[in-house]
């Protein structure tokens, strides 16, 4: 079994070196997506590393630290030129339970969500269809991912406050749902998922917010650039007290604090990119 992982191992790597090497001798469209294919391709990579640690405790989402170990350990920040300057990592120390809620703009932000990941645990999600990403979603499986199945959101809200009051973790969710694609400084609006959960479980939100990186990763225009990127932890939103007719003001307030610090981040970003320039 161990020499099978092994063969596996460096036939992905092999495979990588390949499409690096092309990666770099094209231009435009073949630079966007050999670059892309080498991402998704490094998660199946890292997935392979992640699965014979994984066994030992099937299912826990504590097995998620072996996907942030390997992430940082293989240089994954460096590879792809995904640099990250985090503020308030500190409001992430605390073992309580928490609804971490972040604003989604392409697969990368997955190299954020392991960069943060808190050291007493979280549970991550995942839309359904990662689930058969090959070694990936297999890795995914044994982290105790819980996958979002979105015509069944009641039961999945359910789901995840038992999860979370169970097992008193952190979640990490994606409120808008869906990437969001468009070039303008702005967020897609809030699922109310996110924030019936955290006021049913009565716990606090704690916003993540990563600044515009659209200019730099953009499919529409064939772009996958260095980046360099600013993530903000905010301080948890307290919900003791809500109940669920105060969901809607309750998003909206979140979202409304987030897009305020999104836009500052960016902008800062912005500017300082210019003046090197």
């Amino acid at each position: 079994m161990a020499m099978v992982v092994l063969v596996l191992q460096m036939l992905c790597v092999v495979v990588v070196a390949i499409g690096t090497y092309i990666l770099f001798t094209k231009k435009d469209a073949v630079h966007f997506y050999v670059k892309d294919w080498i991402f998704n391709c490094w998660y199946m990579v890292l997935g392979l590393f992640v699965i014979p640690q994984a066994l030992s405790d099937p299912g826990h989402h504590s097995n998620m630290r072996h996907f942030a170990y390997w992430t940082k350990k293989l240089r994954t920040e460096d590879i792809f030129g995904f640099h990250l300057n985090v503020k308030g990592r500190e409001h992430l120390e605390d073992a309580e339970p928490a609804v971490l809620v972040c604003n989604h703009q392409s697969a990368l932000d997955q190299i954020v969500m392991m960069d943060l990941l808190p050291k007493h645990g979280c549970c991550m999600t995942a839309k359904k269809s990662l689930m058969y990403a090959g070694t990936f979603g297999i890795a995914a499986v044994l982290c105790g991912t819980i996958f979002v199945d979105r015509s069944k959101r009641t039961r999945l809200t359910d789901q995840i406050v038992s999860v979370v009051m169970e097992k008193k973790t952190k979640v990490w969710l994606y409120p808008e749902g869906t990437r969001s694609s468009g070039t303008g400084l702005d967020m897609l609006p809030f699922k109310k998922g996110a924030f019936h959960i955290a006021i049913t479980a009565q716990i606090p939100v704690i916003p993540v917010v990563v600044s515009n990186y659209k200019d730099c990763y953009n499919p529409k225009k064939y772009k996958f650039d260095p980046i360099d990127v600013s993530v903000t932890v905010l301080p948890p939103i307290p919900t003791k007290g809500l109940t669920s007719d105060d969901v809607s003001d309750f998003a909206e307030k979140v979202r409304n604090i987030m897009l305020t610090t999104y836009k500052d981040t960016s902008r800062v970003l912005e500017e300082d990119s210019k003046n090197k320039s």
